[in-house]
C-alpha cells in the first residue's frame, strides 16, 4: 500500500492536504505502475483533477514543495530538513521501481507497464527519472544526471521529434513535464526545443490557468535557464549539480536565481 505525501502532514507543509492511498503492482518488490507515479506526482487521480485546469490551493502547496522545493507562496525555498524528508519519501515509494528500470526488468509480459497507454508510460518514465530520481540522489549528481540525460531528456526529445507530445491524451500540466527535462538538459539544441514547446504551451493557457503559482514557477524556471545559456553558453545549474567550477558571474547568477 502506498501512503503518499505523509511528510506534508508530519511537517505541516500542506496542512489542508488530503492523503490518498493506492495499491502497488504485484510482486515482492514495490513496483509502482505508471498511473501510481502520475497520481502521486500530481497529487491525485486525473478524475479528481484533470491536470488541465488551475489546481486547488492545497494542490498548489503540494506541487510547489515537491516540484520546486518552495514554500506555498512560491518564492522562499523549503528548509533543508523538509527537502530531505521529501527526498526520503520519494526513495521509500519509488526506489524499487527506479532500480527495476535500470536493470531492464521494469517491463515484463503482462504487467501494468506493458498494459499502460504508451503516452502514459512515457510521461511516468520522464517524471521518475527526470525529477524523482534526481531528488533522491541529489548527493550523487554525476550518476543521477547520467540517467536524467539518458532516459528523461532523450525520451522527451524523441517524443517531440515524432510529435507525440501533442497527443490529446496529455493535459496542460502533463505536457509541461515533457518539456522541463529538455530545458534542464545538457545541450542548447534541446533547450531551444524545450523553450519553443513550453512557450507555445503557455500561450494556450487562459487567464485562470496562468494564475497558478506552479505554472508561473515553471515559466520562471524556463526563463532563468534560457537566460543563463544566453549569458554563459552553458547551464550553470547543471555545473552546480556536478560540483564543477563556476565563473564568478555564474556563481552570482545561480545564487540570485536559485533552483533545486
Amino acid at each position: 500500500m502506498i501512503r503518499t505525501h505523509r511528510i506534508f502532514r508530519n511537517l505541516q507543509i500542506c496542512p489542508r492536504g488530503r492523503y490518498f492511498s493506492t495499491h502497488w503492482g504485484g510482486g515482492e518488490r514495490k513496483i509502482a505502475t505508471p498511473t501510481e507515479i502520475l497520481d502521486y506526482w500530481y497529487g491525485g487521480s486525473k478524475e479528481a483533477w484533470d491536470r488541465e485546469r488551475a489546481p486547488s490551493d492545497e494542490l498548489e502547496e503540494l506541487h510547489l514543495a515537491m516540484w520546486f522545493g518552495r514554500m506555498p507562496e512560491g518564492t522562499r525555498p523549503l528548509d533543508i530538513s523538509t527537502r530531505k524528508a521529501i527526498d526520503m519519501e520519494f526513495a521509500h515509494l519509488f526506489s524499487d521501481t527506479i532500480k527495476a528500470g535500470w536493470e531492464g526488468t521494469l517491463i515484463h509480459f503482462d504487467t501494468p507497464w506493458t498494459e499502460a497507454k504508451e503516452v502514459e508510460g512515457a510521461l511516468a518514465l520522464a517524471i521518475l527519472n527526470g525529477f524523482i530520481d534526481r531528488s533522491i540522489k541529489r548527493d550523487d549528481p554525476a550518476e543521477v544526471l547520467y540517467f536524467h540525460d539518458e532516459v528523461a531528456v532523450n525520451l522527451t526529445h524523441y517524443m517531440c521529434l515524432i510529435n507525440q507530445d501533442n497527443s490529446t491524451d496529455f493535459a496542460l500540466f502533463e505536457k509541461a513535464f515533457l518539456y522541463l527535462p529538455l530545458i534542464g538538459g545538457n545541450t542548447k539544441e534541446k533547450l531551444d526545443l524545450g523553450v519553443e514547446r513550453m512557450s507555445a504551451l503557455l500561450e494556450t493557457a487562459d487567464a485562470s490557468q496562468m494564475q497558478s503559482l506552479s505554472l508561473l514557477t515553471i515559466r520562471e524556471y524556463m526563463r532563468d535557464v534560457d537566460e543563463a545559456w544566453k549569458l554563459f553558453g552553458d547551464n550553470p545549474y547543471r555545473k552546480v549539480m556536478l560540483d564543477a567550477d563556476l565563473t564568478e558571474a555564474e556563481t552570482e547568477y545561480v545564487h540570485s536565481k536559485p533552483w533545486i
